[in-house]
């Protein structure tokens, strides 16, 4: 969102991550038809995400795909500040965002309030708060909002819930549950020093990859090796077979300040004075981004998982052949397939670490 507002070198950097030798257009339109894609139509319709609720769907949901998504896109700007009728219509017709909402971000609370109000109502009430009065100040003149809402169902519910020792640093006890595929046929793969269990949600069209490395402590390294290739390798169709498998029950909360991570991939002008959003904003004052927050909420309990994300600018060395025991830290990521005849990815939707 904030690039079809850019200009000039800050739209280049910001390409550059994003959709790199693609056209303004092309960028444009991918990012599009993702939210279209992926958007449940009526979401009112899907239900809260307390684990009681979601067991009650679990046992009577009937609908093919078992997974809802929700993409809202919302946009606050100062009551003196306007926006491009341009970048009005982009946001409208290819982000769904509906019609900028005025904001006095002198009144801090109120503000606050609103912006989190529009959160919460979009997450499901998974993120209650992604901002504080305090990280509002009176030279704000926008708040430009993406918030994410998963919801799946695993094919083959989790059941005996109990405490394991998960081998972080320090070792903790934590709740671990178990099941195994019915026909043998998760995704199933081993590298020289991982190995990777591919999880179907009901539809089998969506997926929960989760790569264990091989070591204990070998989760830095595995990330360090993360590619395109081990990627690929990662979430080739491999037919599991019988398979004992235990994960950890994950509930997780990350915030991050967005602009030392984007720094790093090479996106800077958007944070400081050689900012240029001419393709945003009405007149000819300077603007640049002075916060941008991320925070991302993950739950995989026995009936599959509710993950939500918000933007404003979660007793073996090895797993043995017949047995997947992640009771280490490790790397997982939920993707989309074209259909439930394939596992390979079209998109990924999250990514994280559990440690």
């Amino acid at each position: 969102m904030i690039y079809v507002g850019a200009k000039n070198n800050t739209a280049t950097q910001i390409a550059d991550v994003i959709g790199k030798d693609k056209s303004r257009q092309e960028i444009i339109q991918y990012y599009s038809q993702v939210i279209k894609n992926y958007s449940t139509k009526d979401s009112d319709s899907v239900k809260p995400a307390d684990t009681k609720t979601r067991k009650r769907l679990h046992s009577f949901d009937n609908n093919e795909e078992s997974v809802n998504i929700i993409i809202a896109n919302k946009l606050f700007v100062s009551n003196d500040t306007s926006f491009l009728p341009e970048f009005e219509e982009i946001m409208k017709n290819e982000y769904g965002a509906a019609e900028p909402e005025k904001l006095n971000f002198g009144d801090k609370k109120a503000s606050a309030k609103e912006i989190n109000n529009f959160v919460c109502e979009a997450t499901k009430g998974v993120i209650k708060q992604i901002i504080t009065p305090e990280d509002i100040n009176s030279d704000m003149v926008a708040a430009i909002i993406n918030a994410v809402y998963f919801q799946g169902f695993w094919e083959e519910p989790f059941q005996n819930r109990r405490k394991r020792k998960f081998h972080s640093n320090p070792v903790r006890k934590i709740d671990m549950m178990t099941t195994s595929p019915k026909d043998g046929d998760w995704n199933y793969r081993a590298g020289k020093e991982w190995t990777a269990l591919g999880i179907p949600y009901k539809s089998r069209k969506t997926w929960m990859f989760i790569v264990l490395p091989e070591k204990k402590n070998g989760l830095s390294d595995l990330l360090e090796k993360m590619d395109v290739e081990l990627f690929k390798d990662v979430t080739t169709w491999q037919k599991s077979g019988k398979l004992g498998v235990t994960i950890p029950v994950i509930k997780t909360t990350t915030q991050l300040e967005l602009p030392a991570c984007l720094k790093k991939l090479g996106i800077t002008d958007a944070f400081n004075n050689t900012c240029d959003l001419t393709n945003m904003f009405v007149g000819c004052r300077q603007y640049e981004i002075g916060k941008a927050i991320h925070k991302a909420v993950i739950t995989v309990d026995e009936t599959g998982t509710v993950a939500a994300a918000a933007t404003a600018s979660f007793p073996q060395a090895r797993c043995a052949p017949g047995f997947f025991d992640a009771d280490h830290p490790f790397l997982y990521f939920i993707t989309t397939s074209e259909s439930a005849e394939s596992i390979t990815p079209k998109d990924i939707l999250f990514v994280g670490t559990f440690c």
